[in-house]
């Protein structure tokens, strides 16, 4: 998944997966170099940049769309992706700003990705007849002139408001916040990967909610701050590109002047833009496959180290599998991180031109042990079988997926480190909008037998402030534990996620406390309402909280609840 990603990069290798059978003839429209299509179904999982799921996000590909569920899934079956190009999802939630996936082809198996939206901010408002500059904390700037703006294709001088967000490369995991990957072209349609010292996205509207642009022939100025990390490798003069909603790529228009430790030059529109270097790209597929168990393998880590790209890095699909597009003409120095952080190969490969190269690198894992899961998810009603649910095995900090086939039975492998394993098994149904889940220890090898019955409603836990701002929203295995006084109730799968005690246990309002980086409140200052408690594992509590934030100036707040009891 692209949130696994190890993200100490100066720039992303358009890592996936790679394969040639399973090709799929189709009459897309190809690129101007040749393309290889392949079609297989793809899991995803919608999060604002904060992590927590994100409800009705649109996902669409070719006029075709599907939409996330409460817990953020969706689910695309055959979906064509190219091989050396890759297929861009398009992706956009009410309330943030729209950006895309762009996912590279393999075989026929089941793929995962997790896609990240930002929420839109307001960072200003600007007079359309006077103009005025923005500023964000950051550093960003942008400097509108007077009578800049139009809507709906008219001359605007009404206030505008503006939503901005600046993305630094030099932050960790600052491509899962920009669409596509970096992976640009220009007039001529070459291909290049593009080395980003800065990304900006920007949107504009009247007061009223129409879409407002720049006007035709007029400029706005855009400042964009560079990292002092970064100062260093960072030209006089860089390239600057837009996200082009066409294209699904970034495209060279312009150029920027670093001045005072910021990029600064003219754009005639807005949506994304991008300060780039660039050099040019090949094609490149790398498979590891373990000389142990004499398999592919997943999850592994491979680091690939450029000299004029920098360090980038990758996560093996379950074919063992990354690809993408690297800098061409160059040898890159390599390393395979084994799922227990110790390297499991280094050496050099390279140079490449052109598409389809691959290589396969034989390693030996000697730390770790695999674990089979399997079973099959009811309908716990009908005590029928579901088809197509999604299930989800979180384990050792990290989340697996599967999908049931017409039996209703799951499998999922997990490369093991410790010996004792604890796990959360949980299944979805996005038609029915039930979910269900299993938990406990395992240790050794060998087929772990895990049934799943699908009997409540979706978990969730959210809070708002007194204005209705979201504080928390945690919408994926909300879990509940059922003590002989207290109830405790976590997001499982969140970093450092929330966590809710309550002095209770049955129906009935009783004193809390809540703790999250983001809220903070004690028994004294905090209650919940219980509605629902069903005992044993498999029932859910159902509840409401009210409090004040010990951490925002013990402002109000409120939310509600649906836990499932997992022991």
């Amino acid at each position: 998944m692209k949130n696994n990603l190890l993200y100490i990069m100066l720039t992303l290798l358009l890592f996936s997966s790679c394969r040639k059978d399973d090709i799929v003839d189709t009459n897309v429209n190809p690129p101007p170099a040749a393309e290889v299509f392949y079609e297989a179904d793809i899991i995803g999982k919608v999060v604002d940049q904060d992590g927590n799921a994100l409800e009705n996000a649109i996902i669409s590909n070719n006029g075709e769309e599907v939409m996330t569920d409460v817990n953020g899934l969706f689910r695309i079956k055959d979906l064509e992706m190219g091989a050396n190009f890759g297929t861009f999802l398009e992706v956009g939630a009410e309330g943030y700003f729209e950006s895309g996936y762009r996912i590279y082809a393999g075989g026929t198996y089941d793929r995962t990705i997790q896609i990240t939206l930002v929420e839109k901010v307001v960072s200003g408002y600007v007079s359309g007849a006077s103009g005025d500059k923005i500023t964000l904390d950051g550093g960003l700037e942008i400097d509108f002139p007077a009578n800049a703006f139009t809507a709906n294709g008219t001359d605007y001088d009404g206030v505008v408001t503006v939503y901005a967000y600046h993305v630094d490369p030099s932050e960790e995991g600052y491509l899962d916040r920009a669409p596509g990957d970096l992976s640009g072209t220009d007039e001529t349609g070459a291909n290049y990967i593009l080395e980003s010292f800065g990304m900006v996205a920007v949107e504009m509207e009247t007061a009223d909610g129409q879409y407002v642009q720049l006007r035709e022939g007029t400029t706005a100025s855009l400042s964009v701050p560079v990292d002092d990390s970064l100062l260093g490798d960072a030209p006089a003069l860089i390239p600057l590109w837009h996200f082009d909603e066409v294209l699904h790529k970034w495209v060279r228009e312009g150029q920027a002047e670093l001045i005072n430790g910021s990029y600064v030059g003219q754009v005639s529109h807005f949506s994304w833009w991008n300060c780039d270097d660039f050099i040019d790209a090949a094609s490149l597929c790398l498979q590891i496959f373990d000389g142990r168990y004499q398999g592919s393998l997943e999850g592994m880590i491979v680091e690939l180290v450029s000299e004029t790209a920098g360090i980038s890095a990758g996560v093996t699909d379950i074919e063992g599998n990354v690809t993408g597009q690297v800098p061409a003409n160059e040898v890159l120095q390599v390393i395979v991180y084994g799922i227990c952080n110790e390297i499991v190969f280094s050496g050099s490969i390279g140079p490449y031109t052109g598409h389809d190269n691959k290589e396969v690198l034989p390693v030996v894992i000697q730390t770790v042990e695999i674990y089979s899961f399997g079973g099959t998810v009811f309908d716990c009603e009908t005590m029928t079988v579901l088809s197509d649910a999604i299930v989800t095995i979180y384990a050792e900090g990290r989340e697996y997926f599967a999908v049931t086939d017409q039996n209703g039975v799951y499998s999922i492998d997990l490369l093991i480190c410790e010996e004792e394993l604890d796990y959360v098994v949980s299944a979805f149904s996005l038609e029915t909008t039930t979910q269900g889940s299993n938990t406990g220890t395992v240790s050794g090898a060998g087929v772990n037998l895990l049934d799943v019955n699908l009997c409540n409603e979706a978990s969730f836990l959210v809070i708002s402030d007194q204005d209705g701002n979201p504080i928390i929203s945690e919408t994926i295995t909300v879990a509940a534990k059922v003590k002989p006084n207290e109830i405790i109730i976590w997001g499982s799968f969140a970093i450092n996620g929330p966590l809710l005690g309550v002095q209770g246990t049955s129906v009935g309002t009783y004193p809390a406390a809540i703790e999250h980086q983001s809220i903070s409140a004690t028994a004294s200052n905090c209650t919940v309402t219980l509605t629902k408690v069903e005992s044993g594992i498999g029932g859910i509590i159902v509840g409401t909280i009210e409090g004040t934030n010990t951490l925002d100036n013990d402002q109000p707040f409120s939310g509600s609840f649906v836990a499932n009891i997992v022991e």
